[in-house]
């Protein structure tokens, strides 16, 4: 087995599709614990090789997924409530909040 470092991107992204695949594959929940650590892993091996920090990364995603959370929460609200919105006008309000640029 080759060290991380000397393996391509093409070869750590292969890794990566492994590991989805035998999570996908798995029921137990101690198993599924284990290979979701190991796909999670291989994601951070990836981003290493691209240079981009998997720990920045993820803040930055985590603020991105609050301003369009709340956006969808103002379009709740406006319509008069959860209650008001079925998961269609939700996932729509999702996707304006992305093409509009709130997170």
């Amino acid at each position: 087995m080759k060290p991380w470092r000397s393996v391509t991107l093409e070869g750590v992204l292969d890794k990566v599709k492994e590991e989805v695949a035998e999570l996908q594959a798995e029921s137990d929940p101690v198993r599924v614990e284990e290979e979701f650590g190991d796909v999670l892993f291989s994601l951070m091996q990836w981003a290493r090789k691209k240079g981009v920090d998997p720990d920045a990364a993820l803040r930055k995603q985590m603020v991105r997924f609050k301003a369009r959370f709340a956006s969808v929460e103002d379009d709740a609200r406006a319509a008069g409530g959860w209650e008001q919105r079925n998961l269609e006008q939700m996932e729509a309000a999702w996707q304006a909040a992305k093409r509009r640029g709130k997170g």
